[in-house]
Order: structure tokens, then sequence, then C-alpha cells
């Protein structure tokens, strides 16, 4: 019988990390997680963010490591800019060059789109646009990615970078899970914004996504972009999520919307009003090309397996 491949998944507790340890150990996959917290399980590996005392036998056993840790979207005003660099760039490549030194095969990195700074116009731009983003999350991201294909782009390791897009389905945080909770609580008005493009991706495909590049023979290093291959608009997200709650989706407020217009040009108001009347439209055709297909798209928000 073949030899189970052996996966190390980091952020094993987080939306993505979950769900892919989930999928993988359902597939028979050899699957370890790391964690900050003791734990008992032999397939758990304490983990901090200094990686220097971890030994190369230990990485060596792993034929694919899966970076899905870091820090999201800050939306409490937790982190300084220097913790997304310590967390998402710094740890990101320590982890890469253990992997590297150790022998393990190939690196999945789990990035974001937010790694370059879309134009704001209704074009879906792909791997190639090479804007610098000013968030610092987005800046994290990309330190790390442009570090990773200097040292890692043509090595013996494969090198996989993934920048999905919005992602949605069960257990969703930020921006998102705050629009659906207040749809829930009938909290939200009917903004009609029907003039933008936004892509967004399950997380059921992201999962899947991860698993093609783990199973992919080819030698591979690359940028992936992953999106569900819809086009969205503020609106089609509103009534889709109206839809999935079984909530009735409310008569459009135009004297609301005349306001948020006026006060997009606001310095406190403005950054948030524009997300919603923004364009954040993303390709995903170099994925598509290797023959990996999306199965979902937002009417199946709440569906927990692909």
């Amino acid at each position: 019988m073949p030899t189970k491949k052996r996966v190390l998944v980091t952020g094993g507790k987080g939306f993505i990390g979950s769900r892919l340890i989930k999928t993988l150990e359902s597939l028979n996959f050899d699957v370890y997680m790391t964690s900050r917290k003791y734990d008992e399980s032999p397939k758990v590996i304490r983990f901090s963010s200094e990686i220097s005392d971890y030994n190369k036998e230990l990485f060596s056993t792993f034929d694919c490591i899966v970076h899905a840790a870091g820090i999201a979207h800050d939306l409490g005003g937790k982190y300084k800019p220097e913790d997304y660099y310590d967390i998402n760039s710094k740890f990101t490549l320590n982890l890469a060059d253990l992997a590297y030194f150790s022998g393990v095969k190939r690196f999945i990195f789990i990035s974001s789109v937010k790694a370059a700074r879309h134009p704001g116009s209704k074009d879906c731009i792909d791997e190639e646009f090479d804007e610098e983003p000013i968030s610092d999350y987005g800046k994290s991201k990309r330190i790390a990615e442009k570090e990773l294909m200097k040292r890692y782009g043509s090595s013996p390791m494969d090198l996989v970078i993934l920048r999905p897009s919005l992602i949605y389905g069960p257990g969703v945080k930020g921006n998102l899970n705050s629009l659906i909770r207040a749809i829930e609580k009938n909290l939200m008005p009917n903004l009609a914004i029907d003039s933008n493009i936004r892509s967004m991706v399950h997380i059921d495909d992201v999962v899947a996504s991860i698993i093609f590049f783990i199973n992919l023979k080819e030698r591979i290093h690359d940028i992936f972009i992953i999106t569900d291959n819809t086009k969205y608009t503020t609106n089609d997200i509103y009534r889709k999520l109206c839809v999935s709650l079984f909530k009735e989706p409310k008569r459009p407020n135009y004297l609301l919307i005349n306001l948020l217009k006026i006060l997009r040009n606001s310095h406190f108001f403005g950054p948030r009003i524009n997300k919603l009347f923004s364009n954040e439209c993303y390709s995903s055709a170099k994925i598509r090309s290797l023959g990996f297909e999306t199965k979902k798209n937002l009417d199946q928000i709440y569906e927990k397996s692909y």
C-alpha cells in the first residue's frame, strides 16, 4: 500500500485550518497541526512564533506544510503594524526556511488578494497585477510573498502561494459576519447597490484548492488567486444572504442611500462606506488552467462539504 502523505497545518484551529484538517483526515491523510497551547494529542505540535528550536528531524517527516496561521484583518484596533510583520511576514519566512532545510517537498502559503491593491475599476485583476497594498495586513502578506518567491521560487522545495478572495461559509468572521448578524436582527437596510463588482469564494472550495495542490504531481512555484468565478454586486450579496437566512429583503432605503453617497467623502465615515460601493474583482483563470474548478457560489453559503 502507498504511504499516507504526511501534512502539517499551521493555524489548525482557525477558519481555514480547522476545515482543512477535518477534510484531510476524512481523505486519510496523516495530518498534524500546530498549537500555541499545550495539547496531549501526539498529532499536535506545540508552537510559538520563535521556531529556531525546532529540529530538522521533526520537520523532515512532512511531505507538505500548509501555512494557514496568521493575523487577519483587525477590526478592533488590537494589532500594531509590527504585529502584522512579525506574524504574517517574519514567522512565515522562518517557517519556510525551516521547511526547506528540513527537506520538506512542498510549502503552501495561504496569502490573500489583499497582497495587491485593487485599482478600484470593474476589471478583474490577476496575479500579474503589481500595485502595492496600503493596509498593514496587505503589506505583511505582500512582504512574505515577495521574499518567499525570491528564496524559493526556483528551489527544490515546491512553493504555492494561494490568494483567496473574500471567503464565505459556515463560521465566517470579519465584515461578512457582521453583515450576516445585522440581517439576522433585521438591522441591515437594503442599499440597492448594483454598480459595483466583487469576488468571493466558499471556504470548502478554498480547502479543495489546497488539497489539489497537495496532490499535484507536477513541480510548481507560483501564485494563484481563487474565486468562485461569480461577479457579485453589494445588492447580490445582501439578497443572497437574506435568502440563506430566511429573511425577506427590505425595500430599498433611498434616503439612506443618498446620505451614504454624501458621506463617502468624509474622513471618518468614508473608508467604511466606500467598501460598500467599491469594486474588487479578481480572476482565477490561472488555477482553472491547471484543471481546478470551484463548485459553489454564495447560494450555498451554509453548505459544509464539497
